[in-house]
């Protein structure tokens, strides 16, 4: 098979801690196809393999912008802001500091 690929890949899920699962919903290739490509018994076409990869790079690139904790479970939330970087809406992230009033009312 693709020894160079599939350890890329799972190097990268890991580092991101991603499943199989969450991988397959964010980059739009199934499960199914994931799961025996990573196992060695199956090949994937050129498409899948930049497909996953664009996606593994583009949650790497969130990940670094994103200024607090990306819970990569809520893939709904995760593929929005993808699609958010991809068109250039995601420029930076800005967080708005609390108003010195709102600080004080907590102690």
């Amino acid at each position: 098979m693709t020894p160079g690929w599939t350890n890329l890949i799972e190097m990268r899920m890991n580092a991101l801690g991603l499943s199989q699962s969450q991988l397959a919903v964010l980059s739009g290739i199934s499960q199914t196809r994931i799961s025996p490509f990573l196992a060695g018994s199956k090949r994937l076409d050129n498409t899948a393999l930049t497909t996953i990869y664009d996606t593994l790079k583009a949650l790497e690139s969130l990940v670094e912008i994103i200024p607090f904790p990306l819970d990569l479970r809520q893939t709904d939330r995760v593929r929005k802001l993808l699609e958010e970087i991809k068109t250039g809406e995601l420029g930076s992230v800005v967080i708005k500091p609390a108003a010195p009033s709102s600080l004080s009312e907590g102690m």
